[in-house]
């Protein structure tokens, strides 16, 4: 299922780095959240894990883009 169509829970890590869509259960209006690859997705304070995320935009983080990660990552590109 392509990251756009799932929702994640609290908990999970994300898959990507990005805008996120955090939808609550009934106390707070759906709200974007900036998450980086890898985070454990968190609770919310108040409806705990009734939380769910959703993927809105997929961006790259700086250490992960090529032309910022330095000659380290350009060498390891170059390997594969």
């Amino acid at each position: 299922m392509p990251h756009k169509e799932r929702q994640y829970r609290p908990g999970e890590l994300a898959p990507v780095s990005g805008k996120y869509e955090a939808i609550h259960v009934e106390h707070r209006p759906s709200h974007q959240v900036l998450i980086i690859r890898g985070e454990q997705l968190p609770g919310c304070r108040t409806c705990k894990g009734g939380v769910r995320f959703t993927v809105i935009e997929v961006i790259t983080h700086v250490t992960n883009d090529m032309d910022f990660a330095g000659v380290d990552f350009a060498v390891r590109s170059k390997r594969l």
